[in-house]
């Protein structure tokens, strides 16, 4: 829940200030945080039935971790670039 109030506010921030180019990256993270939360609502079902689903890669991780950085990354650039 907390990747996506990040996602969130993080498309708040470029769109007021007219960012939409970094505005991709921001969505990219909230679709990763609603698939995260999507596959969490899915296991949870698995497991109240008793049985064990599938863990989740380490590739889907990395992924979600690298696209929440690169986006608070683009947050400040576009901070930057705002105030110049």
């Amino acid at each position: 829940m907390s990747i996506v109030v990040c996602a969130l506010l993080e498309l708040r921030g470029l769109w007021s200030m007219q960012e939409r180019s970094f505005s991709g990256l921001a969505l990219a993270l909230l679709g990763c945080a609603l698939a995260t939360f999507a596959y969490g609502a899915w296991r949870r079902e698995h497991l109240l039935q008793g049985m064990v689903p599938p863990r989740v890669r380490a590739t889907w991780i990395a992924f979600v971790a690298v696209t929440s950085a690169l986006t608070g990354v683009m947050g400040c650039v576009a901070l930057v670039l705002a105030s110049a």
